[in-house]
């Protein structure tokens, strides 16, 4: 595998860092492969690029992926409170966030 700086990573592109695989979804956030979380990635960060490109399911549309991690960051604050509020308002959070995800989409005219 060839080593390189997150910075030249292409959209899309997988790489390993600490022992993890991640999808680069913007310049300063990747996208774990097995759980889905995103994580900051430092600029000077050495990575190991895939020999095989990652890009299932990873939309290279700037907006979609802006979306794609809003939504990912509220459903996390979200897990964060749950814990806190009662399940039913937790339930109903989670389907509000996920018919203005929706909405949001179809205003872009992007697929899911």
């Amino acid at each position: 595998m060839a080593t390189l700086k997150f910075p030249q990573l292409a959209l899309g592109q997988g790489f390993v860092f600490r022992g993890t695989r991640y999808v680069k979804v913007s310049p300063l956030l990747a996208r774990a492969e097995d759980s889905g979380h995103s994580q900051m990635i430092p600029r000077s960060a050495q990575v190991e690029l895939l020999d095989v490109p990652a890009t299932a399911g990873v939309e290279k549309n700037p907006a979609h992926v802006a979306l794609e991690e809003l939504h990912r960051a509220a459903l996390d604050c979200l897990e964060e409170l749950a814990a806190h509020a009662p399940p039913q308002a937790v339930s109903r959070a989670r389907q509000r966030l996920a018919a203005a995800r929706q909405r949001a989409l179809e205003q872009l005219g992007l697929r899911d």
